[in-house]
């Protein structure tokens, strides 16, 4: 598996802090939510329980095991904090509840140094804290708490990501998206050949020449090219096989006159149908887009309450557009109005 990042860093236990947070905030994700008034932030791992998970790795880590460091795993769905050295008492964590563990410090000098920065609580109350910042968490749902293991030699920390069942099942439709458009157009005769054989697998070539009435070559040639794409498998022995038919392709007729169909429907939803008069006055602003109404009256010989009229209405149905300042205005026109049917009436 290659990482997609990675960073070692050495230096004060501060630093170190500072740097493993960061180094989480680089490579997670953010979701948002939308409220009436605001958003509400949704990171694939709460802040808290990393920061307070880290504190954990490094303060109460074993430092006399050598060669060892406190290092930090992202996955998809997870993240995992490892650090050196298992409960102080020698139990394990995974076998204890929680609450009732007392608070135990391996390096207590240290412990005290970040209690006065306030980086953690004396108390010792790091892993409820890691825990209930998960289950306060906008995208916290049941299963996502966080879980602890411990053995001899090692203390675990691992954050579930909070946003990776919602990224999946995004996923998930992407891809069924994109098997959507990997479908197979098959001809007419392709597709009736497929229909025979799922409703008898077991049908031969001979058996399918006389159903659709075709030459053996020509039978041949239509399954070779249906194997080659994928579309039909032969499974089973010589004498007991049996044809497969994949489901994921699609009978062209249908899928061209359903295309053909919305066109036609869009295309006619869109056309607007011009009196003659309306006709006209487009064809003047085409060819003049900074004609006045004036010039508009004289050409036509219409009053000016008729081209104002005329004029609104053109604009309302979006057929016409006044573009560009008051002074420097011009009319556009739109193209897609029914005019064949004003110049059908005058043929």
């Amino acid at each position: 598996m290659d990482a997609l990042d990675s960073a070692e860093y050495s230096g004060s236990l501060i630093m170190l802090q500072n740097e493993g947070v960061g180094f989480v905030k680089r490579n997670m994700k953010m979701l948002w939510k939308k409220t009436a008034d605001s958003r509400i932030e949704m990171p694939d791992f709460c802040e808290r329980s990393v920061f307070e998970s880290l504190v954990n790795g490094l303060i109460h880590r074993d430092y006399l095991v050598n060669g060892s460091e406190v290092h930090i795993d992202i996955f998809d769905n997870r993240l995992v904090i490892h650090s050196p050295g298992g409960m102080p008492d020698g139990t394990k964590i995974q076998e204890r509840e929680i609450d009732t563990i007392p608070s135990t410090r391996r390096n207590p000098v240290l412990a005290d140094i970040f209690g006065r920065l306030g980086y953690m609580e004396r108390q010792g109350s790091g892993l409820n804290k890691i825990r209930e910042a998960y289950e306060n968490a906008a995208n916290y749902e049941k299963g996502m708490e966080p879980e602890f293991y411990s053995d001899r030699v090692l203390f675990m920390v691992t954050l579930k990501n909070l946003n990776y069942k919602t990224l999946w099942n995004e996923a998930e439709a992407e891809t069924e998206a994109e098997s959507e458009a990997e479908k197979i157009i098959l001809t007419e005769l392709e597709n009736v050949l497929c229909e025979l054989l799922k409703k008898n697998p077991k049908i031969t070539q001979s058996e399918i020449q006389k159903q659709l009435n075709l030459s053996r070559s020509k039978v041949q040639r239509t399954m070779k090219k249906l194997s080659n794409d994928g579309v039909i498998e032969n499974a089973g022995s010589h004498r007991k096989g049996y044809w497969k038919v994949k489901e994921l392709y699609v009978n062209y007729k249908t899928l061209w006159n359903e295309a053909e169909t919305e066109a036609e429907t869009e295309a006619e939803a869109e056309k607007i149908i011009l009196t003659e008069l309306e006709n006209a006055l487009c064809e003047l602003l085409k060819k003049n887009p900074k004609i006045t109404q004036s010039e508009i009256q004289k050409q036509l010989n219409l009053s000016r309450s008729k081209v104002q009229r005329t004029m609104k209405k053109l604009s309302n149905n979006g057929v016409i557009e006044n573009a560009g300042s008051h002074r420097k205005g011009y009319w556009k026109v739109k193209e897609l109005y029914a005019n064949n049917l004003f110049q059908r009436r005058n043929s």
